[in-house]
């Protein structure tokens, strides 16, 4: 199976209603992501503050930010991540992000979070967007568009 994390972010996004892309179209690679966000306007600087819902890239993978600490420290819900839904913990300097892509926000109104983030009671204690994930393989005809 080839990646997903651009994939499963674009679904998160959707679900969250803030689709990626000019025509919600959503995306299948993280420089196509990265690309849509710079040219919209969307890439953060190191000074701003990052924030739920926010995308964080790499070079070659991504996901969205669940929870932002005190001392700026992400927690962040990725797909793909060892070919799974995975949520990880980073340090303020965004495990490197900043240092290869960087972070985008995706709604340009205030504070968003995705719908289902909260923590809700389900199988050990997952989150709704890990069950969703978990279950949804976008990768596998999903209806979204984009080059692999």
């Amino acid at each position: 199976m080839g990646p997903w994390c651009a994939y499963f972010a674009s679904w998160v996004s959707a679900r969250a209603g803030t689709p990626l892309g000019d025509a919600g179209q959503g995306f299948a690679r993280v420089d196509d992501v990265w690309s849509w966000a710079s040219r919209t306007g969307r890439t953060l600087k190191r000074s701003d503050v990052p924030r739920p819902g926010d995308l964080i890239l790499w070079d070659e993978h991504m996901g969205v930010v669940e929870k932002v600490g005190p001392r700026g420290e992400l927690t962040v819900v990725e797909g793909n991540s060892s070919d799974a839904v995975s949520r990880r913990n980073y340090g303020p300097d965004a495990g490197g992000a900043w240092d290869s892509c960087g972070l985008a926000r995706v709604s340009r109104r205030g504070r968003r979070r995705p719908a289902g983030w909260r923590r809700r009671s389900g199988p050990a204690g997952e989150s709704a967007a890990r069950r969703a994930g978990a279950q949804h393989r976008p990768d596998r005809g999903s209806g979204w568009t984009g080059a692999q």
